[in-house]
């Protein structure tokens, strides 16, 4: 799902398209949307058809807020590190 308000507008476009990395030589494939017909005529016939575009209203946006933060609250979602991890390797810094 991707957020195609705003800055979320230019991470779409370039999401359509090729993109080649001229440090490592690679070609990465375009991606397509399932559901917006804005894109369709731009994006690849051929492009998998991933992505999901949502223009986020403000009420979409506390929905979708409270809700995660009720899964972190909760435990049913987890980071790659915990809090603790995270503020000591912060406060390892120069600048922490």
């Amino acid at each position: 799902m991707l957020d195609i308000n705003g800055i979320g507008v230019f991470l779409a476009d370039a999401m359509v398209r090729e993109t080649y990395d001229s440090l490592t030589g690679e070609l990465y494939p375009a991606y397509g949307f399932t559901n917006r017909d804005e894109y369709f005529s731009i994006q690849p016939r051929n492009a998998e058809q991933i992505l999901y575009g949502m223009k986020a209203t403000a009420q979409i946006n506390s929905d979708m807020h409270s809700y995660l933060y009720s899964r972190i609250d909760t435990g049913k979602m987890n980071f790659l590190i915990t809090e603790k991890e995270a503020k000591g390797k912060i406060m390892a810094t120069k600048v922490g």
